[in-house]
């Protein structure tokens, strides 16, 4: 009969749990400023990566987590070990890093916003300039910032498109301008060139 008597009363105590649901914390994000260890530190490993196709970087092993994922602009998938291998073979030359801007969400997420550039030669011997924006994803494990993620996007070649594509507002405007102006360019440089870093494909 206790336990019968009970049975109202949990009743009642799980409708007011449901009629009232707990508050939830958001996750706050911020711009990076530039005298933050964090940003410097992400914006000297980026410059490091966007080197890699001009010349080996074995300090990028430390920096990529083991499970990264990365997307080309072919929408093609690679790992970790296809990101921080360089083709000597096959170097491209005057490799430039852009503008980077870091966000943060929380104490552990961080995203890079960047650019760069690169001029290459085909089989022919013709050097072309190649330009995109990229978004790569970090996260703070143990201490240590790692990227885990990243995607590539190629963009015409002039200061305006890359700084629209910088703007997240403007991210998909310009890719489809991008696009329509280069619809042969179908990897992170070309498929003609399928040891480049896939970054750079």
């Amino acid at each position: 009969m206790k336990l019968l008597s009970n049975i109202p009363i949990f009743a009642l105590a799980l409708s007011l749990i449901g009629g009232f649901p707990l508050p939830s914390i958001a996750q706050e994000s911020r711009w990076g400023s530039p005298d933050e260890d964090a940003v410097k530190f992400i914006k000297a490993v980026e410059a490091k990566w966007a080197s890699s196709a001009c010349g080996p970087q074995p300090d990028l092993k430390d920096v990529f987590a083991d499970d990264f994922q990365g997307t080309s602009p072919t929408g093609r998938r690679y790992g970790k070990e296809e990101a921080i291998t360089t083709d000597t073979k096959s170097l491209s030359r005057d490799c430039q890093l852009g503008e980077v801007k870091v966000r943060f969400f929380g104490d552990s997420i961080a995203i890079a916003y960047g650019a760069e550039s690169t001029i290459t030669r085909d089989n022919n011997g013709k050097e072309t300039k190649r330009c995109l924006v990229w978004t790569d994803t970090w996260l703070k494990r143990a201490g240590k910032w790692q990227i885990v993620a990243a995607q590539d996007t190629i963009v015409p070649c002039n200061p305006q498109a890359v700084l629209r594509a910088l703007d997240y507002r403007l991210l998909a405007r310009s890719v489809t301008q991008a696009s329509l102006q280069y619809p042969r360019l179908t990897g992170r440089w070309s498929e003609r060139r399928p040891a480049l870093s896939p970054r750079l494909e």
